[in-house]
């Protein structure tokens, strides 16, 4: 389980890299369109983002075998967690295209 432990503190380290001020993350590297792009703190969050992502799939590819026997055991909680992952990139889907204008509508009269 040292896996999952290191792979947590990556996201937490991702995270914080995230959410540093704006006066505090530096030249944009990557413009993505006027006013937006990606800064330099969030190209270096990149890192261990992308490494946390690669030990938690790593980890789970490891014990696969164990989870496919716990998950055939207990369907309800296969099925619940399909569901709150569906639900959960649902609703990330839906916040990052409302956020960028792409799922906005017109306001109804």
């Amino acid at each position: 389980m040292r896996w999952l432990l290191g792979c947590g503190s990556l996201f937490v380290l991702a995270l914080l890299l995230f959410v540093v001020p704006a006066g505090l993350e530096g030249p944009v590297l990557v413009p993505i369109s006027p006013g937006h792009g990606l800064s330099l703190v969030d190209v270096v969050a990149l890192a261990p983002l992308l490494a946390g992502t690669g030990l938690l799939a790593g980890g789970l590819w490891g014990r696969r075998q164990v989870l496919a026997d716990d998950l055939t055991r207990r369907p309800g909680v296969a099925w619940a967690g399909a569901f709150a992952t569906g639900l959960g990139l649902g609703c990330w889907s839906r916040r990052c295209s409302s956020s960028s204008g792409g799922g906005r509508s017109a306001p109804r009269r």
